[in-house]
């Protein structure tokens, strides 16, 4: 997916005017806009004017002192706490998402094969081989429905984020009971993707990291030996076992 992430905007960028890519996410438990962004400045201005206990005297606790104790007690999330800020047609201030911090080491195993394996996912972070950075807000559509996530890719140009949500907003007013963008809404109920179009992005991928390797452009050892794993592994079959 990285490689295809990346690939998209390569050929995005050689465009004119540079096409916006945006992913749209109607529900979500994310919580990150809130206690970073958020509640992180009302917990600082509080402290300045020396006013730390508001939110335990508005709700009768002692344990509200941070915007992570606020949310852990309270049970906010952005789409909850947002759908009471904000007003049909706004949208919040953008933000880098934080998509790939659980990217770490871990235990896998290989399909058919017996045991699991350390692998460390951590070189996929943004960064010269890994995701690309991605840049969210949140777009308030109607007073029945919750705010609507949409993200786009840094790379294309933060001013990307107005348009985007510009477009969200009027595509989803197409569809003032569901609040959920027209377009997204057709494709989620009727486009399949044959299994011809993905084998054929999996030999490509293959294809391209394959010559990446060969050249030396990938260069951590572990993502070479991920690579060298996922590119040349061959399933083992009981049909073609060599008999004793």
């Amino acid at each position: 997916m990285a490689f295809l992430y990346r690939r998209l905007i390569q050929e995005a960028r050689k465009r004119k005017p540079v096409p916006i890519i945006a992913g749209v996410v109607e529900r979500g438990d994310l919580r990150e806009f809130s206690e970073c962004i958020l509640l992180d400045r009302v917990f600082l201005g509080l402290r300045e004017k020396g006013n730390d206990d508001y939110f335990n005297k508005m709700y009768g606790r002692s344990d509200l002192d941070s915007s992570k104790s606020l949310l852990d007690k309270l049970g906010y999330t952005d789409t909850l706490l947002l759908a009471m800020l904000l007003r049909p047609g706004e949208y919040s201030e953008p933000w880098n998402i934080s998509k790939y911090d659980g990217l770490r080491k871990g235990e896998i195993s290989l399909p058919g094969e017996p045991g699991t394996s350390m692998v460390n996912f951590a070189p996929l972070k943004p960064g010269p081989i890994g995701f690309p950075k991605v840049l969210g807000c949140y777009v308030h559509v109607s007073e029945t429905t919750e705010p609507i996530r949409v993200e786009i890719f840094e790379e294309l140009g933060r001013d990307q984020i107005a348009e985007a949500a510009r477009r969200v907003y009027l595509y989803s007013r197409l569809l003032p009971g569901y609040g959920f963008p027209v377009g997204l809404d057709i494709a989620d109920k009727f486009v399949r993707v044959p299994n011809w179009l993905t084998d054929a992005y999996s030999k490509l991928i293959r294809h391209h990291l394959g010559v990446s390797l060969q050249q030396g452009e990938i260069s951590d050892a572990e993502m070479r030996r991920i690579l060298i794993q996922a590119i040349y592994m061959t399933h083992r079959d009981w049909l073609f076992r060599p008999s004793s």
